[in-house]
């Protein structure tokens, strides 16, 4: 197929510079490609519907919903979603739907999908590579992940266990540039992400987007993904959400001009 133009617009994020926009802690997406729009990832809630009136986005548009993984301020919005949109397709792992949970101070504070499959009439299950249009594609499992750290639970009580965020997907996009990653919040490592996507493709990197989980994370983890970043041969990184205000500005540091800062309602054009 011939490459086409894509437009990535930040529907919901942390921060937040525009008049007449929310931020809240949660991740959204607006990918137009292609003449369609999809929406990837919905944010906690609060802010998915005001922000998409404020930008204009007209939600009866969209061709289909990905989610990330199962947590709530990436998939919180979705319900409100539906209600506009109820025969919209909806793309995720099937793991989205188990139960999870933070641990904090030996406490549980639950931080789960707050939907049911059955509350989803056109939900569509994506557990390996699948190319949703011409282009356009979910990674599905990452077979490389990182050990868990413990401070994440999966399941149902009292048995609860690790979570290996086996739901943990990203969105690769064909352009005339080359490959743009969409990340949600690169569970699986930003660096087994990647890497994957190097080897199931044959273009290069152009652009990287969203969250890779570095806030409060070990200095050496951090350095270590940077070091592979400014070893990369791509053009653009939009660090965001739980990859850290000051680790986007280490990144900065490193990579200088590749680096922009990512905010509710700023777009990018490719």
């Amino acid at each position: 197929m011939g490459k086409i133009e894509l437009e990535v617009l930040i529907v919901v994020e942390n921060k937040v510079n525009n008049r007449n926009l929310i931020a809240e802690h949660g991740l959204s997406f607006l990918l137009k490609y292609d003449g369609k729009d999809y929406l990837f990832d919905t944010g906690q809630g609060l802010a998915v519907i005001p922000n998409a009136r404020a930008l204009n986005i007209n939600l009866n548009r969209l061709e289909g919903v990905f989610l990330s993984h199962g947590h709530d301020d990436h998939t919180g919005g979705l319900h409100k979603i539906l209600r506009v949109n109820p025969g919209l397709k909806v793309y995720g792992h099937p793991d989205i739907f188990k139960p999870k949970y933070s641990r904090r101070d030996n406490k549980f504070k639950e931080i789960g999908f707050n939907m049911c499959r059955k509350d989803i009439d056109k939900f569509i299950p994506v557990s390996s590579l699948k190319e949703i249009t011409d282009g356009l594609w979910l990674t599905g499992e990452i077979p490389e992940r990182i050990k868990p750290s413990g401070n994440y639970k999966t399941g149902f009580k009292p048995e609860l266990k690790d979570d290996y965020f086996q739901d943990d997907q990203s969105i690769v996009i064909e352009t005339k540039q080359g490959l743009v990653v969409i990340l949600g919040c690169s569970h699986a490592g930003v660096i087994n992400i990647l890497e994957y996507i190097k080897n199931k493709f044959d273009d290069k990197l152009y652009a990287v987007f969203g969250g890779m989980h570095l806030k409060d994370k070990k200095e050496e983890r951090i350095i270590d993904i940077i070091d592979y970043l400014s070893d990369q041969d791509f053009k653009l990184l939009v660090p965001m959400h739980c990859t850290g205000i000051d680790v986007v500005s280490l990144m900065k540091e490193r990579l200088g001009d590749k680096v922009k800062r990512g905010s509710t309602g700023k777009r990018f054009r490719i």
